[in-house]
């Protein structure tokens, strides 16, 4: 039995590359896949490969494949696209939008003509194709589209930029599949209450494919700095079968989430080093992190009126300096954190002894939840004095029976992080727990908040007061954020 016994796939851009493989892999789990590019036979392109190569390795092998030439830049060849696949094997089961159109070309310099012929195949076919797929997968509540993305996504972060780019022209590209993983997302929304599961994943490192190769991006297709295609393939597959629940608006990266599920068991690149966490949107709902904006009407509880963002008089700088680093990482958090940690404002006291490198303590804001004065029964607050990085403020002290750890960089961006798995107790002693993503934070502008809580193990409820009197607490201090974002 595979993975996609008798499901219709429809695959783009599988003539050659990460598409080809994609074709070749659903096929061996059993889909009837049509494979569509634009060409056809070997020798219309200047790049090596076809769909005629492509379908006839996968027949070679037993699978189920059917070639369609289509140029997706035209709405009128995605109808048809979608026709053929119906005529072919019937309704499409899976879409993947995988064909992607390159021009790494400056702004200054990009020709009219070809910025929108690469919003036609980058992302208006996608969305077209979609559509077209929702009428068949809405009426039998299944479906699964897979959406292809690219790191260069991920954008260069704020300035300055005293040292001009190591590649020029991505900007385009990467503004693309940039919005590519935003209507992932929106999509998945949308059409969840319908058990269609709609996801979107890059690789992890550059994959070898003749593309590749001519752009200049890898050395040749045996290049071991990049990432095998099977790779990309096998993570399309696993965001395609897996439950809905489990995946559907994840934006996510090859090495990443095989390693996640186990299919893998080391990975590399973005998504798995550390210093290359990956976007935005594979930081949001599903893919780790919540972000709200401030104060949404009947959710928020907060100051009518935000104080200055200059910290109060009773804060202490604790370091300065500067670094200049990209950040992109948030990850996973309960949801009853989400919704009671931002219930109520709160209260609370001070009791932990003030020292020359701690933060006095200082009233919350508001009064609807009264924190412990104490931490509960046989735990004992630690010292959560920590020394900023260069670039930032460091703050702590104690919030009734908690103590916390702010950093608050020199140009906060109006941003922040709150840190909701913060604590990390052993024994009888609570600690502050830093978040591992700090460097980014800090070096990208944003300020990041943290609490021990007030008991050595995680209680949603409590946990999600005492989240909210932290965040209070940053309001009253530093103002309210543009956005609040909680990870942990």
């Amino acid at each position: 039995m595979g993975k996609l016994d008798d499901k219709v796939v429809i695959v783009t851009g599988a003539s050659r590359g990460i598409g080809a493989e994609i074709a070749r892999l659903f096929a061996a789990e059993g889909g009837r896949v049509v494979c569509a590019a634009r060409t056809l036979r070997e020798g219309d392109h200047p790049l090596e490969g076809s769909l005629e190569r492509t379908v006839a390795e996968i027949r070679a092998v037993g699978g189920e494949a059917a070639p369609v030439a289509a140029n997706i830049s035209e709405p009128s060849e995605c109808e048809r696209l979608v026709q053929a696949a119906g005529e072919t094997y019937g309704p499409v089961d899976v879409l993947v939008n995988n064909a992607a159109l390159t021009y790494f070309v400056p702004v200054k310099d990009y020709p009219l003509n070809r910025w929108m012929r690469s919003w036609a195949v980058n992302f208006h076919a996608p969305f077209i194709l979609s559509k077209l797929a929702l009428e068949e997968m809405i009426p039998r509540r299944s479906g699964s589209i897979v959406n292809i993305s690219s790191g260069a996504a991920i954008g260069p972060g704020r300035g300055p930029y005293p040292q001009p780019p190591e590649s020029v022209g991505g900007t385009c590209y990467g503004a693309q599949k940039a919005a590519l993983e935003r209507f992932t997302q929106g999509l998945a929304m949308e059409v969840h209450e319908y058990g269609i599961s709609v996801t979107c994943v890059s690789p992890s490192l550059v994959v070898p494919t003749p593309g590749t190769v001519f752009h200049g991006l890898v050395s040749g297709l045996d290049d071991p700095s990049g990432e095998p295609p099977e790779l990309m393939a096998k993570a399309a597959l696993l965001l395609a079968t897996e439950p809905l629940d489990k995946v559907t608006g994840r934006v996510t990266y090859s090495q990443l989430i095989l390693k996640e599920y186990g299919w893998i068991a080391e990975g590399q690149g973005i998504g798995v080093d550390p210093e290359r966490p990956g976007s935005g949107y594979s930081g949001t709902v599903g893919a780790g992190g919540v972000r709200l904006k401030p104060d949404p009407p009947g959710k928020l509880a907060l100051p009518s009126s935000a104080p200055s963002r200059q910290p109060s008089a009773i804060m202490r700088r604790l370091g300065s300096g500067r670094f200049r680093m990209k950040f992109r990482l948030f990850v996973p958090l309960s949801i009853a954190v989400l919704l009671l940690a931002f219930a109520a404002a709160c209260g609370g006291d001070d009791d932990l002894p003030t020292t020359a490198t701690q933060t006095p303590a200082a009233e919350p804001a508001g009064a609807q939840i009264i924190l412990p004065d104490q931490p509960a029964a046989g735990f004992d607050l630690s010292d959560p004095s920590f020394e900023a990085l260069e670039g930032a403020e460091a703050f702590f002290g104690q919030l009734g029976g908690t103590v916390y750890a702010i950093e608050m960089p020199d140009d906060w961006n109006g941003r922040l992080m709150l840190w909701a798995h913060g604590f990390r107790g052993l024994d009888r002693d609570l600690v502050v727990d830093i978040p591992p993503m700090r460097e980014y934070l800090i070096e990208n502008g944003y300020a990041w908040a943290a609490s021990s809580y007030s008991a050595n193990g995680f209680v949603p409820f409590e946990g999600a007061h005492e989240t909210a009197a932290l965040h209070d607490f940053f309001i009253q201090e530093f103002g309210q954020p543009d956005y609040t974002y909680i990870a942990g």
